[in-house]
């Protein structure tokens, strides 16, 4: 196997059967085909068969300066019994619809730990959207509530803002005069 690709796939190199690589100015694009895995049916549990070949393209991690993708020949299968029809698993990415490997939403998190960095920077970095990138953000990216202190302050204050709330409020732990939450309006809803 190629050594760019074993860099490239590094535990999923198992999971090849063949591949080909182009390569231009902007990107790599290896073009893989998976090892067959004997599958039964979700149904009926007989014995699958093949029914096509449909091509998926897998934004993956980064060789170099250059963008990486994988275009997985993915396989169609259907079973004999109850004609229902499967489509392969692949080991890249978490779901089958998904256009991002693993790899790469794992890039993308290390990249946003960088402080100055924003949704849009990254995105642009991973050739992908920015809501795509706020949705990696949200799924890896969850914070746990901190519990409120003893004693707590609330008060509100005006600020020079030009949206729906002209005031905010403030919540400091009384002991140690830190700020623990400040909130966009001062409405009982909010």
């Amino acid at each position: 196997m190629n050594n760019d690709l074993k860099i490239s796939l590094g535990d999923y190199e198992s999971f090849v059967q063949s591949h080909t690589i182009e390569i231009n100015e902007k990107e790599v694009i290896y073009c893989i085909t998976l090892k067959k895995t004997i599958i039964s049916c979700p149904e009926c549990s007989s014995r699958i068969n093949i029914k096509d070949y449909r091509k998926c393209k897998v934004i993956h991690n980064m060789i170099g300066s250059k963008n990486t993708s994988l275009i997985l020949k993915k396989r169609r299968l259907v079973c004999p019994q109850c004609n229902k029809v499967v489509t392969e698993e692949n080991p890249f990415t978490e779901k089958s619809h998904s256009r991002l490997s693993q790899t790469s939403e794992l890039e993308i998190m290390n990249k946003l730990k960088e402080p100055t960095t924003t949704f849009s920077l990254v995105a642009r970095f991973f050739n992908t959207s920015p809501t795509k990138v706020v949705e990696i953000f949200d799924k890896y990216g969850q914070m746990r509530r901190q519990p409120l202190p003893d004693i707590i302050c609330i008060d509100e204050k005006h600020w020079r803002h030009k949206g729906q709330n002209r005031y905010m409020c403030v919540i400091l732990d009384f002991k140690t005069m830190e700020i623990v939450d400040i909130i966009d309006g001062r409405t009982k809803k909010a």
